[in-house]
């Protein structure tokens, strides 16, 4: 949630005399949910909410022509209630007798939420596959990302995701597990997104710097710390992450010393840059990624809050084809449909990602409005001479 929207919300009701104003969701069930909320306790009611938008799901009744849908319950007041997302509402309550705001107060509060929400990929980011991108499958779900787009419809995904939602605003650690390309970068900056955090995302690699250069790179380092250590002290990136994420990914690669130093700030919160006996403070959230979790001390594991196995294409097939679509330039023809469902991935989403640019670029040098068969197979080709699946 970012974190100027409970106070924009507290503006809106001090500004038009408001009785409740919040974020909603419904769930696929038709639940509606208070995700945030301004005004008395007890304000909200799910019963006058779905009064309000005329028990029509899913989607907040995306039948209904007009932006807004007011509807006077019986003498309970007024209820003004804007979709804004897929699954998200703005909804605002004025008791008997107050009379509702100016539409452009409620323009002008729907575009600031609407501007937040943007900021950081959506409220939870999880958009419509038809709102997104319009050659993906109708039940995907898509999250856009500085990364690239992060898609999936499988249950096991989905299960991983609502997770992801629960845990993101924590401060706590977290360990993602996987085989290489399944998606930890991806998935470590949804978290990161989602979780109202002001910092930045600092990505690294415990493979790109083995030992004391590590070390280093983490926590900083000051002069003479050791032979050939800078002149000047330099801060390491805890010190960039401050009030936002430090992703550490190929984390079981870092050696025992600095596993030691690893699970130290995990755990106080604390840590001594190289070559100072002083130790310094840091707030940034750590986010842990690994192929091979085996090779962590279990201390690291256990001080993580939650440990998410993001599962091979091979236990996910659904998410082949919304994966590959995300990434190509034009519709798939159902026998390239058939074809890249039947083959295993083991590069999984990385693999998929380039074979899909790579088939899209094929076709239209064909002058094709659509992926062929053949196309993907080209792709495989050039990619994976003398072999004709991945």
């Amino acid at each position: 949630m970012p974190r100027n929207l409970p106070q924009i919300l507290s503006i809106f009701l001090e500004m038009t005399d408001a009785g409740y104003c919040a974020l909603l969701r419904a769930d696929a069930q038709g639940t509606i949910h208070e995700l945030y909320s301004a005004g008395p306790p007890g304000a909200f009611s799910p019963r006058l909410a779905a009064q309000a938008l005329a028990r029509r799901h899913p989607a907040f009744d995306h039948a209904v022509s007009s932006r807004d849908r007011t509807a006077l319950a019986q003498g309970a007041g007024t209820v003004i209630a804007r979709r804004i997302r897929d699954d998200t509402l703005l909804y605002a309550w004025w008791p008997p007798q107050t009379p509702p705001p100016d539409p452009r107060l409620i323009d002008l509060l729907d575009a600031a939420v609407t501007a937040l929400l943007d900021a950081q990929n959506g409220y939870d980011g999880f958009r419509s596959a038809a709102a997104a991108a319009p050659h993906l499958p109708d039940d995907a779900r898509y999250i856009p990302t500085p990364d690239g787009p992060f898609v999936w419809r499988s249950p096991a995904m989905r299960e991983i995701l609502d997770l992801v939602r629960l845990l993101a605003p924590t401060p706590d650690p977290i360990l993602l597990t996987g085989p290489s390309g399944v998606g930890k970068t991806l998935l470590a900056r949804i978290i990161h997104d989602l979780s109202g955090r002001t910092g930045r995302f600092v990505p690294t690699s415990a493979a790109e710097r083995p030992g004391t250069l590590l070390h280093a790179a983490l926590f900083g380092v000051r002069p003479g710390a050791y032979t050939g250590a800078p002149t000047e002290a330099q801060e390491g990136l805890v010190e960039l992450a401050h009030e936002g994420t430090l992703f550490l990914d190929e984390a079981a690669e870092i050696d025992d010393a600095a596993q030691a130093a690893l699970l130290r700030v995990l755990e106080s919160g604390t840590y001594y840059p190289l070559g100072s006996p002083y130790p310094k403070e840091t707030n940034a959230r750590w986010i842990l990624a690994t192929a091979r979790p085996e090779r962590l001390r279990p201390e690291l594991q256990y001080r993580c809050a939650a440990v998410l196995r993001i599962p091979p294409l091979q236990e996910r097939p659904e998410d082949i084809t919304p994966a590959f679509t995300a990434h190509a330039r034009l519709p798939l023809d159902p026998a390239a449909v058939a074809f890249i469902e039947s083959l295993p991935w083991p590069g999984n989403l990385r693999q998929v990602a380039a074979t899909a640019r790579l088939a899209s670029r094929i076709a239209q040098q064909q002058n094709r409005d659509r992926i062929l068969r053949r196309d993907v197979e080209a792709a495989l080709r050039l990619s994976h001479p003398g072999d004709r699946t991945p």
